[in-house]
C-alpha cells in the first residue's frame, strides 16, 4: 500500500492533496511523512538490487528424495511400504505360478475331453488370468495410494525444514536436484544439513 500511495503522490500536487510542511522539511499528508517513506523506498530498491545481484550467489539445491530416505520417518517410511509390496508380490506369484500349472494341465487333458469340456475349462482358465491381471492392477493402485498417504506429510515436513534452512542462511531459490541438474557445487547442495535438521526436529 505504501507503494501505490507514493506513486499517487508523485503525480499530484501536495497543495491539491492538503498537505503541509513536516517539522523535518518535508511534505506531511494525512499522517505520512512522505520524505521518511521516499528514503524508506529508496532503501528498499537498494536492498532489492543488492538480492537480485546476489541472486545466484544465493541458490541451493536439495536432492529431495535423498534427504527423504535419511530422515528417521522416511526410512520408516520405506521400510513399511517395502514389506507391503513383497506381501503383494509373494501373494501374486504363487497366484501366477497356480494359474500357470493349470494351463500345463489343460494342455495335457485338452485330447482326452470333448469340444464342450474343452471349451469350458479355457474359458475358465482365462477368466482366471483376467481375474489374476485386475486384482494385480488393483493392487498397484492400492500400494501408489499408500504410497501418497504414507510420504507427502514427511516431504511435506521436510519442505518445512527447507524454508526454515533456507531463510537462516539467506537462500533466495532452493531448487531440487533432478535428471535436469548436472552439477551442483558442494557449497549449495543442502542436502546433509535438510535431511540432519529433519532429524533434530522430528522423531
Amino acid at each position: 500500500m505504501k507503494f501505490l500511495l507514493l506513486s499517487v503522490i508523485v503525480f499530484l500536487s501536495p497543495f491539491a492533496l492538503g498537505a503541509k510542511k513536516s517539522a523535518k522539511g518535508g511534505v506531511f499528508i494525512q499522517g505520512l511523512d512522505v520524505k521518511d517513506s521516499i528514503e524508506e523506498l529508496k532503501r528498499d530498491v537498494q536492498d532489492l538490487k543488492s538480492r537480485k545481484q546476489g541472486g545466484s550467489a544465493k541458490t541451493a539445491y536439495v536432492n529431495l528424495m535423498e534427504a527423504f530416505e535419511k530422515t528417521k520417518q522416511g526410512r520408516r517410511v520405506k521400510a513399511q511400504l517395502e514389506k507391503t509390496a513383497e506381501k503383494a508380490k509373494k501373494e501374486f506369484k504363487s497366484l501366477e505360478l497356480k494359474i500357470q500349472k493349470e494351463e500345463e494341465s489343460l494342455k495335457k487333458e485338452a485330447p482326452l475331453l470333448s469340444e464342450q469340456a474343452r471349451a469350458q475349462k479355457i474359458q475358465q482358465l482365462q477368466q482366471k488370468f483376467v481375474n489374476f491381471q485386475r486384482d494385480v492392477k488393483n493392487k498397484d493402485l492400492e500400494l501408489q495410494n499408500l504410497q501418497n498417504q504414507l510420504m507427502n506429510p514427511v516431504i511435506e515436513r521436510l519442505k518445512q525444514v527447507i524454508g526454515e534452512l533456507a531463510k537462516r542462511e539467506n537462500y533466495l531459490v532452493v531448487e531440487n536436484i533432478n535428471s535436469d541438474v548436472l552439477w551442483v557445487s558442494p557449497e549449495s547442495d543442502l542436502t546433509q544439513k535438510v535431511h540432519k535438521e529433519f532429524n533434530k526436529k522430528y522423531k
